[in-house]
C-alpha cells in the first residue's frame, strides 16, 4: 500500500472512529440534556449558560493556543512537549485565578448577581482543560480519535449522568449542572492522559518555540474571532433578556450545536492532519474538500433541514411544554448549522495552504456585523436574535468559500456540481418531513407520536432520495462511499452498498 492509500485509509479510520463515538455521545448528551432541561427549567438552566459563556471564553486565555502547533508541526519532540505542557499549566493557573477574582464584575454586566458563585466555581474548569491540551492534540496528530472519543463519551457520561441527573433530584438546581461539568473536565483530563502519555517536565523556552508560539498565537486569534462568532449573540441575550430567555436562547443552540460540533470534532481535525502531510499539492487538497462537502451535503444537511421543517414537534415531545418558547429559536439555528459545517471544511483548506491569516482578517468585520445585528434584533425580540445569527452564517459562508475557492483554485461550478445531489435531497426530505408533521398534528395531540412519524417519514425520504440522486453523486463521492461501505458489517453494506452504489456505474 502506498503512502497515499495508507494515509487515506487513516484518516477514514479516524472519521469512522470518530463518527461513531459521536453517535454514541450524541446520543447520551441529547438524553441527559433532555433529563435536566426538564428537571430544571429555563431559569436555573439559563444562569448556567450565562456563566458558561464566561468559562469557554477563559478557557481561550488558558491555553493561546500553542497546543495547536502540536498537530501542525512535522517533527514533534519532548522539547517542544514539555515547552507547551508549560505555558498551557501557566496560562490556565493564571485565568483560572482571574475568573475567580472578576466574577462579582462579570456578574455585574450581565445584571445577574446568582451567577457570581457559579462563575467562581466553574473557573476551575480554566485549568483542568488547559492541563488537557498536550495529550488532546497529540492524539489528534496521531489521528486517534478512537481515544478522543471515548474519553468524551465516558467523562459525559460519568460527570453529567452519574452526577448531573441525582444532583438534580436533589434538587441542587443549577449547581447540578456545575458539579457534572467539573467532573466531566476532570475525568476526561485524566483519561486523555491515561490514553497519551507524554513527558510533563517544564521548558520555558527552546529552540522551535518561536514556530510554535506564532502558529498559536494565529490559531488563538482565529478561534477568538470565532468564539465571538458563535457567542456574541449569547452575551447580547444574556444582558438584555432575563436569565430564563437566555435558558430558552441556550437549549436550541445547544442542541444544533452539540450535533454539528461532534461532526465537526471529527471532520475537521481528520481532514487538518491528513492535508497537512500533502499540503503542497493543491489538486488533491481540492478534491479532498469536493468530497467532503458532497458528503455533508448529502448524508448530514437533510438532517438539519429536517429539523427545521418541525420545530415545534421537536421542541414539546422532548422537553415539554415550559420550553415551548424554544422551537421559535431553533428553526433559524437549524438552518445556520449546514453553513456551520461547510464553513468549518472549508477552514483546514485556507491553514494548510498557508493563509493561516486569511480567516482571522476576512472575519473580522463580520464580527462586528454580528453584534451590531444581534443588539438591533435584541430590541425587537428573541427570535430575532436567532434570525440575526442565521444572517451571519450566511455571510460567513460566502466570505470563507470565496477565500478557500480561491486558495485551491476553484470555480462556483465545482461546488454546485459537489453539492446538486445534496440539494436535491435535502428539499425533498425537508418536504416530506413538513408535509407529514402537518398532517400528523391535526391527527393527535401526542407530539411524540407526531415525532417518531416525522422520524420515520425522514428515513424513508433520505433513502429514496439517495437512491434516485444516485446519478448525480460525484466519482470522489462515489469513491468515498466505496471505502466506508468496506468497513462496515456485511449486511449493514450490502444495505448501504443497494442505497450508495449504481452498479451501472461500476
Amino acid at each position: 500500500m502506498s503512502k497515499t492509500e495508507n494515509l487515506s485509509q487513516r484518516s477514514i479510520s479516524a472519521v469512522l472512529w470518530g463518527a461513531s463515538g459521536s453517535a454514541v455521545q450524541l446520543i447520551l448528551q441529547f438524553g441527559i440534556q433532555v433529563v435536566l432541561a426538564r428537571l430544571l427549567g429555563p431559569e436555573q438552566y439559563g444562569l448556567f449558560a450565562i456563566a458558561f459563556v464566561v468559562i469557554t471564553f477563559s478557557n481561550f486565555f488558558s491555553s493561546i493556543g500553542i497546543a495547536y502547533g502540536l498537530i501542525q508541526k512535522r517533527t514533534v519532540t519532548d522539547e517542544d512537549v514539555r515547552f507547551v505542557n508549560f505555558w498551557q499549566l501557566s496560562s490556565g493557573l493564571i485565568v483560572a485565578i482571574t475568573v475567580f477574582l472578576l466574577a462579582e464584575t462579570m456578574a455585574g454586566f450581565f445584571q445577574e448577581p446568582r451567577v457570581t458563585p457559579v462563575i467562581q466555581a466553574l473557573s476551575v474548569v480554566c485549568l483542568i482543560q488547559a492541563a488537557a491540551g498536550p495529550s488532546l492534540n497529540l492524539l489528534n496528530r496521531d489521528l486517534d480519535f478512537k481515544s478522543i472519543q471515548l474519553a468524551g463519551v465516558v467523562s459525559y457520561a460519568f460527570g453529567y449522568g452519574l452526577v448531573g441527573i441525582p444532583f438534580a433530584l436533589g434538587g441542587y438546581g443549577v449547581n447540578a449542572l456545575v458539579a457534572a461539568l467539573i467532573t466531566q473536565t476532570v475525568f476526561n483530563l485524566a483519561m486523555l492522559y491515561w490514553y497519551k502519555r507524554h513527558v510533563l517536565g517544564f521548558v520555558i523556552w527552546h529552540r522551535d518555540a518561536h514556530e510554535l508560539v506564532w502558529y498559536g498565537l494565529t490559531v488563538f486569534a482565529t478561534n477568538i474571532n470565532n468564539w465571538l462568532l458563535m457567542n456574541l449573540s449569547r452575551v447580547v441575550v444574556a444582558r438584555a433578556f432575563p436569565s430564563a430567555a437566555m435558558g430558552h436562547y441556550s437549549i436550541s443552540y445547544n442542541l444544533m450545536l452539540q450535533m454539528t460540533g461532534a461532526l465537526m470534532g471529527n471532520l475537521q481535525p481528520a481532514l487538518f492532519s491528513a492535508s497537512s502531510r500533502v499540503q503542497d499539492d493543491v489538486a488533491r487538497l481540492r478534491t479532498a474538500f469536493l468530497t467532503m462537502l458532497a458528503a455533508i451535503a448529502l448524508l448530514l444537511t437533510p438532517i438539519f433541514i429536517g429539523i427545521a421543517a418541525a420545530p415545534e414537534t421537536i421542541m414539546l415531545a422532548l422537553f415539554g411544554q415550559a420550553w415551548h418558547e424554544s422551537s421559535l429559536l431553533l428553526r433559524p439555528f437549524a438552518l445556520a448549522m449546514p453553513l456551520y459545517l461547510a464553513i468549518g471544511m472549508a477552514t483546514p483548506m485556507l491553514w494548510t495552504a498557508g493563509r493561516t491569516t486569511q480567516e482571522f482578517r476576512f472575519q473580522l468585520p463580520i464580527t462586528f456585523a454580528l453584534a451590531v445585528a444581534a443588539y438591533v434584533a435584541a430590541q425587537y425580540s428573541l427570535a430575532a436574535v436567532a434570525w440575526a445569527v442565521q444572517g451571519i452564517f450566511v455571510l460567513r459562508l460566502v466570505v470563507i468559500m470565496s477565500a478557500t475557492c480561491v486558495a485551491l483554485d476553484l470555480r462556483v461550478r465545482h461546488i454546485a456540481t459537489a453539492c446538486r445531489a445534496g440539494v436535491a435531497a435535502t428539499l425533498l426530505v425537508a418536504s416530506a418531513i413538513a408535509l407529514v408533521d402537518g398532517m400528523a398534528v391535526q391527527m393527535t395531540e401526542k407530539r411524540l407520536v407526531v415525532l417518531a412519524v416525522d422520524v420515520g417519514t425522514g428515513v424513508i425520504a433520505q433513502v429514496i432520495a439517495l437512491r434516485l440522486f444516485r446519478p448525480w453523486f460525484s466519482s470522489e463521492v462515489r469513491t468515498l462511499f466505496e471505502k466506508l461501505l468496506v468497513r462496515l458489517p456485511r449486511r449493514l453494506a450490502l444495505f448501504g452498498e443497494s442505497i450508495l452504489v449504481d452498479r451501472k456505474r461500476v
